[in-house]
């Protein structure tokens, strides 16, 4: 079976979540991105959405697993500005070159995912096989399931 790899960045633990979850479903590694400031409160959930609109790519720290070592990488990331988390643009900013085959999801409040599914794959240099969002509203009822199991599955399938 071939290797698969989570790497996520998460502001609220939304995100965490489901990379959490697919991790835990497909027994793939998981490897969230961390970086050395904290975003928390308003006035850091505004500048993070200001860094996304304007493409501004923080400092992050360095990753524990090499996605060169693994077939499939999933990204998962917060919708920022109908983007990409910033965190997330910067670690395809520095590993783009080392996917080789990628599946996106997006968590979020109001609206943008594919918008911003669209940009994570652009960002990647390489189409995502597949793709997932699921809204705050979502999580919290647990609509979101029927979703990520098709999700799930169409990386089970491509593996």
């Amino acid at each position: 079976m071939p290797k698969c790899l989570v790497v996520y960045y998460s502001r609220t633990g939304h995100t965490e979540g489901v990379a959490k979850a697919l991790a835990d479903k497909l027994g793939a590694d998981i490897d969230p991105i961390r970086e050395p400031r904290k975003r928390r409160g308003f006035w850091e959930y505004w500048k993070s959405g200001r860094e996304a609109f304007l493409g501004i790519l923080p400092a992050i720290e360095p990753v524990s697993h090499d996605p060169a070592d693994y077939d499939i990488v999933v990204l998962g990331s917060p919708v920022w500005a109908s983007r990409p988390s910033t965190p997330m643009l910067a670690f395809l900013a520095a590993h783009k070159n080392e996917l080789k085959a990628i599946a996106c999801f997006v968590t979020l409040g109001g609206s943008g995912a594919q918008k911003t599914l669209q940009r994570m794959a652009d960002a990647a240099g390489t189409p995502a096989f597949a793709t997932f969002s699921a809204t705050e509203g979502e999580l919290r009822s647990g609509a979101w399931k029927d979703e990520f199991e098709r999700f799930a599955g169409e990386i089970v399938r491509r593996a």
